[in-house]
């Protein structure tokens, strides 16, 4: 059986367990513990590689996070991704960036910062969203996917990556205004 994180618990950050629907919540509670062996996370990255004890394999791994964050603030991997995420925004050499980085990145970080009510991490958060925003959002509106400094785009209004930019930014601002 695969143990694929992203997209299953991705595709479970049900809009009804966060309002509390008791039903929805165990699900999703129960699913979640699925990735757990013995109190440590446990999953397959999106390459197949299994992946264990918090470590991060890409910003494909991230998004559960921010339902980690709300479900499960202290566990050690919480703190291993949030350094993980913080590493990675303060890299002065990253010149790629990506659609996925505001809804795989941005989000779990701004949750992570609220729940830990940890104002510089929100600022990385808002700060990869503008940033994100000012490299692949043309003028006139098109959104690139993939971006490479110094000028680089790719991938112009491709619906899955338009969905991350938009999925990142308004779930960043609702995780910010709670």
């Amino acid at each position: 059986c695969g143990r694929d994180w992203s997209s299953d618990v991705c595709s479970s950050d049900l809009d009804a367990a966060q309002r509390g629907q008791v039903r929805a919540k165990k699900a999703l509670q129960a699913h979640t513990e699925f990735f757990f062996e013995n109190g440590s996370l446990s999953f397959d990255s999106y390459q197949s590689r299994k992946m264990s004890n918090g470590a991060i394999n890409s910003l494909e791994d991230l998004l559960p996070f921010a339902h980690l964050a709300r479900t499960m603030p202290d566990n050690i991997c919480i703190a291993r991704a949030k350094q993980w995420i913080l590493n990675y925004v303060k890299n002065p050499k990253r010149k790629e960036f990506t659609t996925e980085g505001c809804y795989t990145l941005a989000y779990p970080l701004m949750e992570m910062a609220r729940i830990g009510n940890d104002a510089k991490c929100a600022e990385y958060a808002i700060g990869e969203i503008l940033k994100r925003d000012a490299i692949l959002r043309s003028d006139i509106g098109d959104v690139s996917q993939r971006g490479v400094l110094p000028d680089k785009t790719g991938l112009k209004n491709w619906s899955r990556g338009v969905a991350w930019y938009i999925l990142g930014i308004v779930k960043t601002l609702q995780s910010m205004r709670q």
